[in-house]
């Protein structure tokens, strides 16, 4: 699971945890009608001034507080930047705008908010709200510190300019009360737009995307809507605020994401709108269910995919061979030894290491003879493609072990097959075999498959390791473990699916995490203190009531569909 959508996951979790959701109005997405067109992320809350009081008063919010993961972030490009604004701001202000009494002030009840330059940070703030508590906003109360100004129809607005990013830049503070609604922004242009917005002009409501992707959305505890195309060519979403390949994201025109709460868990849905189509077939829940029987309940991860040759070829790959290869041609030498804080400024001295620090010990100038990932995958996709492969499941389970191989990640691969029978085990075991060749640097070395209780056994003494397989009725089981596999082949456990069918399902188990998670971060922590292991466990403490996470994905023509469940 890519960390990007592990990191929304907790987003989402401290937002929600402990409001229920409310009926929506009528117009679901009325605030969207006050807000210019343009916006790279909108964010629509129900009852704002309750969100922020229970989380102000929460548990969660100390362990959040208190957690490796927020320590992580304050030290991070971005978290500086982002308090170094809220700090100047502040400063400029006479007040603190990121405290808990300010914050609450800002909304009756509902309340949206947009972003239209990440760099900048500029946006805009609107709350439907009447004269007498805007009164009390600790806006009107300080603002004697503005600039008064009036709009034509005679409403007053309060300006003020703050210098900000080390007074680098001017940012620009305006807020007024028009037409019963508390409106905030950093630009007066924004200010202008958002004027014209309310009197029905060039409104992000009216956008087509907006349109297109808030129909399939019902909203609940909260709503954020994502430009995708316009993020995608942003610099500073790029460098600061992505948490993933940006090429990950270029067929993703837009999103709408929405957050429900009931007495189960949390639940996220999402809705993609596509530049281009795509078809990918559904797992029936018939299917599903036979294979998530094989998977024992202490298993802590599974995915569940149709198995087209190149997703089959590489998850085989990967789970009998931990390490994978890298084709040079992929490498990405990016800007991250930079020490120039200048945001202007795109290179140092010790921009990057040279490619020569890329290489492996035993890597060679002759290396480019030797037998890539992709073929092996290709080579392995083709020895089962006779026995018309359709859906594949993979598993992970962490065991601790002695020093020093300490912990031991199980990997395993179940493959639905329409046509067992037809299964070619000899060539299957020779591609296996001759990818491993290729893997290792001991002259002569002869690999054996050999049969053991109905199983099929590889033994690679180097590495200590004892890869199988067994064809089962109409499954295909690997492991990178031969005990792994034993287990799976003999497991029979009750799965219960009640959703409807989907083309992609990823379950993180957290019910064990004292024996699948705890022990082994503590130990990665002891030996090797980084950011990687100490963030793990920082969150999953975070979280520590989620029992369950499971992610659920269909793709269809222009639409992606996504259901992110948090189980309590």
């Amino acid at each position: 699971m890519k960390v990007k959508i592990f990191l929304v996951l907790i987003f989402s979790l401290i937002i929600g945890v402990f409001v229920w959701a409310k009926t929506a109005e009528k117009d679901k997405f009325s605030l969207a009608k006050d807000l210019p067109n343009g916006a790279l992320v909108y964010l629509q809350v129900n009852d704002l001034p309750q969100v922020i009081k229970l989380w102000d008063e929460s548990k969660l919010k100390e362990k959040y507080l208190d957690s490796q993961n927020f320590r992580q972030f304050q030290n991070s490009h971005l978290g500086i930047k982002l308090a170094e604004r809220f700090t100047d701001l502040s400063e400029a202000l006479g007040f603190q705008i990121d405290d808990a009494h300010t914050l609450s002030s800002l909304a009756e009840n509902n309340a949206a908010i947009a972003i239209y330059d990440v760099g900048k940070l500029d946006i805009v703030f609107v709350a439907p709200m009447n004269e007498t508590i805007f009164s009390a906003t600790m806006f009107a109360q300080n603002s004697g510190n503005f600039e008064e100004n009036e709009l034509d129809d005679g409403t007053k607005f309060y300006s003020l300019t703050a210098e900000v990013d080390r007074q680098r830049q001017k940012q620009k503070v305006i807020f007024t009360n028009f037409k019963g609604r508390f409106i905030l922004t950093t630009s007066e242009k924004l200010f202008l737009q958002t004027i014209a917005a309310i009197n029905g002009k060039q409104r992000l409501y009216d956008e087509p995307n907006f349109q297109t992707l808030n129909k399939k959305i019902s909203p609940n505890l909260a709503t954020i809507w994502v430009n995708q195309e316009k993020l995608n060519k942003d610099y500073y979403f790029k460098r600061y605020w992505l948490m993933s390949e940006v090429e990950d994201l270029q067929n993703i025109r837009a999103g709408i994401f929405d957050l429900n709460l009931n007495e189960n868990g949390l639940t996220e849905k999402r809705e993609f709108l596509l530049k281009e189509a795509k078809i990918i077939e559904k797992i029936s829940n018939a299917e599903a269910k036979d294979l998530m029987a094989k998977i024992p309940e202490n298993v802590p991860f599974y995915r569940l995919q149709k198995a087209d040759e190149k997703q089959l070829g590489e998850a085989i790959y990967d789970t009998f061979f931990d390490k994978q290869t890298i084709e040079k041609s992929s490498r990405n030498y990016s800007n991250n030894w930079s020490y120039n804080d200048d945001e202007n400024y795109y290179g140092s001295d010790y921009e990057f290491l040279s490619s020569d620090f890329e290489k492996e010990i035993n890597e060679s100038e002759d290396d480019e003879n030797i037998e890539t990932k992709p073929f092996a995958t290709n080579q392995i996709s083709s020895a089962i493609n006779s026995a018309n492969p359709t859906t594949i499941l993979t598993a992970t389970s962490p065991k601790m072990l002695e020093n020093p191989l300490f912990v031991e990640f199980r990997k395993a691969a179940i493959i639905s097959l329409k046509n067992p029978n037809a299964f070619q085990a000899n060539q299957f075991e020779n591609s296996i075999v001759e990818a491993l060749k290729n893997r290792v640097t001991v002259a002569n070395t002869k690999f054996v498959w050999e049969s053991e209780s109905g199983l099929r056994k590889l033994k690679i003494p180097m590495l200590g390791w004892e890869i199988g397989y067994q064809v089962q009725g109409d499954k295909l089981l690997i492991a990178n473990s031969f005990e792994f596999l034993k287990e799976l082949s003999a497991n029979k456990s009750k799965t219960e699916i009640t959703s409807k069918d989907f083309s992609d399902l990823t379950v993180i188990r957290l019910t064990n995490r004292q024996e699948n998670f705890d022990s082994i971060m503590k130990k990665l922590a002891f030996e090797n203190s980084d950011f990687f292991t100490g963030n793990i466990s920082s969150l999953l403490g975070v979280i520590d009531n989620v029992k369950e996470v499971e992610v659920k994905r269909d793709t269809e023509n222009l639409y992606l569909h996504e259901e992110i469940q948090l189980k309590f």
